[in-house]
């Protein structure tokens, strides 16, 4: 039903008016209302104008589930997200997918699965199924059950930075596992010859929500360029101080390494906090290289991995619109680049290598 408010020399009518009223005061069918309102042909200018003036009288505002009635389209997109919603990058994703969608007059609806319970209540239900015209899954390495799910929908899917993309229509994603190379690449050419990799914190071990290409990138870099791997370190829960207990192990190995690579910039972060609050100087005894290149990073100094996620996410969104319209992708799966970004974090290796 059109939800509209009439109002009346007193003020608002006291209940909410139908597509009926309008078609009663302008003297005409539903039929012909809904058609004038949406501009449509076959409409003749006088009766146009009559809807349109009625429309005015009674204070006419349309609600975007009434037209999907008519055209069967809802005019909203799902974003499923395998982690936290405020995160930086999926919140520039949000971003970038809000920021096409708004102005194609569709609205966005958002959909977490950052917990077991969550996810598998998600499957279970499908609620996009009908609410959203398609869906966008973000950072998802999906089950065979969950992919059979999804599919079921029978509406436009499309991938960011999956590590399948058989179960999509459309996709984007960078090259994780390159460009953690190019960061440890970068950093031998400083002359850095001892590296750890500090991974985030997985709560959910069971449930991977995409390929740890960045991982398997550091360990083909170390063995490419002949370099020392002395450990993969892990953030703790501790809220306060996550990198704490690698920041310990860091400054008890002997030899030490010089060069650590992060999972994010959250992640180095936190380690630089706790080297500095050790008295270990960064970058002149350990450099630290971080990865998404966040506006907090930029303003901490950070050398980084940056990945446009804001860019990513208006190119799903543009995805999953010409999906909507019936229009074949001319590029369906789609690989952006990442660069580095050295800040006050990088520098060349240290000449002593002890501490």
């Amino acid at each position: 039903m059109l939800a509209i408010f009439a109002r009346t020399t007193g003020g608002f009518m006291s209940r909410q008016a139908t597509i009926k009223d309008v078609a009663r005061e302008a003297g005409v069918s539903t039929f012909t209302v809904s058609k004038a309102l949406r501009n449509q042909p076959h409409v003749a200018p006088e009766t146009r104008k009559r809807v349109l003036r009625a429309a005015a009288r009674l204070n006419y505002s349309a609600s975007k589930s009434a037209a999907a009635l008519v055209s069967g389209k809802t005019k909203r997109v799902a974003l499923l997200i395998g982690e936290q919603i405020t995160g930086w990058f999926n919140g520039n994703i949000q971003e970038g997918v809000y920021d096409v969608l708004s102005t194609h007059g569709y609205d966005l609806l958002i959909y977490r699965a950052g917990t077991s319970e969550e996810r598998a209540a998600f499957f279970r239900n499908l609620p996009a199924k009908r609410n959203a015209d398609a869906i966008i899954v973000v950072s998802f390495t999906l089950t065979q059950k969950e992919t059979k799910a999804l599919q079921e929908l029978d509406m436009p899917i499309v991938a960011i930075h999956s590590g399948a993309t058989s179960f999509s229509q459309g996709s984007i994603r960078i090259d994780d596992c390159e460009s953690e190379i190019e960061a440890v690449q970068h950093l031998a050419s400083l002359g850095h010859t001892r590296f750890c990799f500090l991974d985030r914190f997985n709560p959910l071990p069971e449930y991977s929500w995409g390929a740890n290409q960045r991982i398997i990138g550091y360990k083909k870099a170390i063995d490419r360029y002949h370099l020392v791997d002395c450990g993969v370190l892990t953030m703790d829960p501790d809220r306060e101080h996550p990198a704490r207990t690698a920041a310990d192990r860091i400054a008890s190995m002997t030899p030490a390494p010089t060069a650590i690579c992060a999972w994010s910039d959250d992640c180095a972060l936190a380690l630089l906090s706790e080297l500095r609050q050790a008295e270990i100087r960064v970058p002149d005894v350990v450099s630290i290289m971080g990865f998404d290149s966040s506006d907090v990073a930029a303003l901490a100094g950070l050398s980084s991995v940056a990945q446009p996620a804001r860019d990513i996410g208006a190119e799903a969104a543009r995805k999953a619109l010409q999906l909507i319209n019936g229009s074949p992708l001319t590029e369906p799966h789609t690989q952006v680049k990442t660069h580095i970004i050295d800040r006050a974090t990088t520098g060349p290796a240290p000449r002593d290598e002890g501490r």
